[in-house]
């Protein structure tokens, strides 16, 4: 009985410095929510106003042509019925500079008029109204060119703040990564879709994985055609590690991702998961699967959660095992929280 007091007080005392610890972690929870809720309303704002301001930079786009083909229409049209005639251009080129020389430029150009037979009356008004309508839509034109250049220096400005920033981020992740393969003696690169930036396509920009398992092949972009589905579950969780250090995140599920790797890869990528996961300030890690391989290693910061059930669990574990705590955790968890 006194041994059995001694373990239900320990197991006690265990408890209360598991609530302690959570009661913590809940408050540190709670901070790393409140700043993804404020990081996240800053991404949506700032990705709704680079939005709005490519739709109306493409708005503008499509009314300077608009108004570019009708006004090179209707000048082509004025020029057909009305052509600037070499003496037209010599006159104004070079007009008379006294009066008595421009009165009489008037009275010849009024005979000229008076000579000219116009069967169709409405001509002159019709050439004016066009007229005005090419000074129109030259002005339209001035105008929206205007507003167009103002736009493009706006998002000009804003590219100049944001990408100098984004490209650290990815810097970052890149270094990560990098470490993180040649740990396990391959190579791997992130980097950042570069035709879409230079072609200032936003909404096409994405990371781009890399990576290379084989001294004989380069460095290849991560898919389901290239790599088998061992490479892309080490590439994902050695991806994911190296996301840390940007993220803000309360806690990470990795389910079964070791499922198919061979059994050195899985093993350093183990190692590289736990030492990720035991850094102070990092968020919770859980990992689910159904198997392990055998020899891993394991820290006291690992708590191991085994679910055992089916028509051959002995309903007397308890009883069965001296120690309740090896009939609660089992015996590998039981060693860890002794």
């Amino acid at each position: 009985m006194a041994n059995e007091s001694k373990e239900g007080c320990k197991l006690l005392s265990l408890v209360w410095e598991k609530m302690q610890a959570s009661a913590a972690r809940d408050l540190s929870l709670k901070e790393a929510e409140m700043q993804m809720s404020a990081l996240t309303d800053a991404a949506k704002r700032r990705r709704e106003a680079v939005e709005l301001a490519e739709k109306a930079v493409a708005q503008l786009e499509a009314i300077v042509a608009t108004e570019r083909r009708e006004c090179e229409a209707a000048k082509a049209k004025r020029d057909a019925e009305a052509p600037e005639t070499p003496e037209l251009l010599a006159t104004v080129k070079a007009p008379p500079t006294d009066v008595e020389a421009v009165k009489e430029l008037i009275r010849e150009k009024e005979q000229e008029l008076d000579q000219i037979v116009c069967t169709n009356p409405n001509i002159m008004r019709e050439y004016q109204q066009r007229h005005t309508t090419i000074e129109g839509l030259q002005k339209t034109v001035s105008e929206a060119d205007a507003v167009l250049a103002s736009m493009q220096a706006d998002m000009s400005a804003t590219r100049e703040k944001w990408l100098p920033e984004l490209m650290k981020i990815v810097e970052t992740i890149n270094t990560s990564f990098s470490a993180n393969f040649a740990e396990i003696g391959c190579a791997g690169e992130v980097v950042l879709h570069e035709a879409s930036i230079a072609a200032e396509k936003y909404k096409e920009c994405a990371l781009e994985i890399r990576v290379q398992f084989r001294e004989t092949e380069s460095l290849e972009v991560l898919n389901i055609h290239r790599q088998s589905g061992g490479e892309r579950s080490v590439s994902t969780v050695l991806f994911l590690i190296a996301l840390q250090g940007v993220t803000v995140t309360p806690f990470r599920v990795i389910d079964e991702i070791n499922q198919g790797m061979d059994p050195i890869n899985e093993r350093k990528v183990f190692t590289q998961l736990v030492a990720s996961a035991c850094r102070p300030d990092t968020p919770q890690c859980f990992l689910l699967t159904p198997k392990l391989l055998p020899g891993l290693h394991f820290t006291p910061d690992i708590t191991i959660l085994q679910i055992m059930n089916g028509p051959h669990i002995h309903t007397n574990l308890p009883e069965k095992f001296a120690n309740a705590a090896v009939a609660m955790y089992g015996r590998r968890a039981a060693a860890l929280v002794a």
